[in-house]
């Protein structure tokens, strides 16, 4: 669940109204989708193709979203076709409206092995011993709510919010280079956020496409759930910010939620620093032994409703697994319920 970072300075610029769009850069065109939830709105791209455009994330499926592209078709795309779509990560304001859009334009579709294989699994929906497994793991932390915390790992609410994954697909990787419109982008992949997330820079022009990898004034949500329970997502997280630091401080940032902004390493160094302050609270909790249901409402001390709940669980969890992983919280188990403590 995203979390306010700390303070830092950023020029930023303002962004179109929800259905709207707008150019801040030659040959790129901002567009802003509604998304039905707190985080009410995404960024996608529209990258000058040519004859058509290059559209990177297409937000969620439903029928508002889907009533806006119809408008956007003859507004932002002013009558010329989407020859490609480029998903950076395969949660569904990203992934959602792909094969809708697809099945419309015929676009050639690109994103990281991962982010394909992640949305395909979901969308098969549940295999047989998966409720077992997750019941075992809500158990072993403490989770009460087990048939809410089901439907949210293996993507019962995702269906309903994306619209179909074509089976053509072209597999990117940092590897490769993409021109668009006569500029090179190069794919940067990432983890923690989610699995093969996929940024786009372009040296050239100074932009980079970020994502929900970095965000101007929140933290993206970094989780470790039943699905991926052996991963340290955090640390993934924080390794990425470091290859990020590398990119030229001046280059433009375009986040997949908030405005574009500048202050690339200012940014990079508040997310580090809010995500010490959050280990540094989770530590401070854990002088006793907590489990990890026991830990989130101390952790975030808001009302956790719908996917908030699920989605708190699984950023406490990360930096729990984090802090275990190197020694600074033991984990011991007491009647089947592992908690973590300070040694």
């Amino acid at each position: 669940m995203p979390q306010s970072s700390a303070s830092h300075t950023l020029r930023s610029q303002r962004g179109p109204s929800l259905g709207g769009h707008r150019d801040p850069f030659p040959g790129l065109r901002w567009v802003r989708l509604p998304l039905p939830f707190e985080l009410h709105h995404i960024n996608v791209w529209l990258l000058d193709d040519g004859d058509g455009w290059t559209l990177v994330d297409t937000g969620l499926d439903n029928s508002a979203i889907r009533d806006t592209w119809k408008s956007l078709f003859t507004t932002a795309l002013a009558g010329r076709p989407i020859r490609r779509i480029i998903v950076t990560h395969y949660h569904p304001d990203h992934m959602g409206l792909t094969h809708y859009l697809w099945e419309r334009f015929q676009p050639q579709l690109l994103m990281s092995a991962d982010t394909a294989a992640r949305t395909r699994r979901l969308l098969r929906g549940i295999a047989a011993g998966d409720r077992e497994r997750i019941a075992t793991f809500c158990r072993a932390h403490g989770i009460g709510e087990v048939e809410r915390y089901t439907a949210f790992v293996t993507g019962e609410g995702y269906r309903r919010m994306v619209s179909g994954l074509p089976e053509a697909i072209t597999i990117i990787d940092e590897d490769s280079r993409l021109h668009i419109g006569g500029r090179e982008w190069q794919p940067l992949i990432a983890n923690g956020h989610a699995p093969g997330h996929t940024s786009l820079y372009c040296a050239e022009a100074g932009l980079l496409i970020a994502g929900d990898q970095i965000l101007p004034s929140i933290s993206p949500n970094i989780s470790v759930h039943a699905n991926n329970r052996d991963e340290d997502a955090l640390h993934a997280y924080l390794s990425s910010l470091q290859r990020f630091a590398r990119l030229d401080g001046d280059t433009a940032v375009l986040p997949s939620h908030g405005r574009i902004f500048t202050g690339l390493h200012g940014r990079l160094d508040a997310i580090a620093a809010h995500h010490r302050e959050r280990l540094a609270k989770v530590r401070s909790l854990c002088t006793q032994p907590l489990c990890l249901a026991e830990v989130t409402p101390r952790l975030f001390r808001k009302t956790l409703a719908g996917n908030d709940y699920p989605l708190a669980l699984g950023e406490a969890l990360a930096h729990l697994v984090y802090l275990a992983n190197r020694n600074e919280l033991d984990v011991v188990e007491e009647e089947g319920v592992q908690r973590f403590v300070i040694p």
